[in-house]
Formats: C-alpha cells, sequence, structure tokens
C-alpha cells in the first residue's frame, strides 16, 4: 500500500484498515483490480483533483438532504448521477445499476456508514434512496411520475 500514501494524506478519513477490508473483500472483483490499477498511477495532484472534486458532490448532496429536498428530485437524480461518473472516472466503470448494489452495500454496511454519515447522519441512506430512483427512472417507460 506504499504506493497509495499520498491518497491516505489527501484523504485521511480512509485509513489502512479500511484499504486491507476492502482488498480483502473485493480483491478478486474486476472492479477492484481496475480501481488499484489506475490508484498506482495517480499523483498527489490527482488525488487532490479527486479530493476536491468529491467535496463539490458531497457537499451538494448534503445540502439537498439537509433541506429536506426528496431523494426523486431532479437536482438530487443530477448529483447522484454526477457522483456515479466520477467513481467511472477515478476508479471503474460504473453502470447505473452497479452504482445502484454499491449504494445498497454502503447503506447498509457500518464501515461505510461511518464515514459517509460521519458529519451527516442518514446521508448513506439518502444517497441509496437517490440511486434508486436513478435507476427506475431509466427503466420507466413515458409516461412516469
Amino acid at each position: 500500500m506504499m504506493e497509495l500514501d499520498e491518497m491516505f494524506e489527501v484523504f485521511p478519513e480512509i485509513d489502512r484498515g479500511m484499504v486491507a477490508e476492502e482488498e480483502r473483500r473485493w480483491g478478486h472483483t474486476e472492479q477492484h483490480k481496475e480501481s488499484m490499477r489506475r490508484a498506482k498511477k495517480y499523483t498527489k495532484d490527482d488525488w487532490e483533483q479527486m479530493r476536491q472534486e468529491r467535496d463539490v458532490l458531497d457537499g451538494a448532496m448534503k445540502a439537498l438532504f439537509q433541506a429536506d429536498v426528496a431523494a426523486e428530485d431532479p437536482q438530487v437524480l443530477d448529483i447522484v448521477n454526477q457522483q456515479r461518473l466520477m467513481i467511472e472516472k477515478w476508479h471503474y466503470p460504473c453502470s447505473k445499476e452497479f452504482f445502484l448494489k454499491l449504494t445498497e452495500m454502503t447503506s447498509s454496511d457500518e464501515m461505510y456508514i461511518r464515514v459517509i454519515d460521519e458529519e451527516c447522519p442518514g446521508l448513506a441512506a439518502y444517497t441509496f434512496s437517490a440511486a434508486k430512483a436513478l435507476h427506475a427512472a431509466d427503466e420507466c417507460i413515458p409516461p412516469c411520475q
């Protein structure tokens, strides 16, 4: 994990134990392999750019959640889709279906809830609800509500 030292500097909320647990759980998957392949090439500037992008999207999602905007609202769907696209940009291909499964896992696994909900309790579940709405919107045949 030495090649990830800069990541730990930029993302102090991610600890080596979490990365080791992810490796244990998903090291065999193509998504994890692709994410690690990409991560090994990132410079500190890349990690800082990723952090900036994530902070903007997380801040927007927190603001919508705290304003009680429905998870199905177009503003929320736009942000959650941007979060999905950020995963594609920085980590691995991430379809809406895969993103739905990912947010389901991060909203039910204490390891992730602890990080996601730290400053905004309930945000992980809200993000999962938004991912469900995003996924459903693609499956809807007009006229849909």
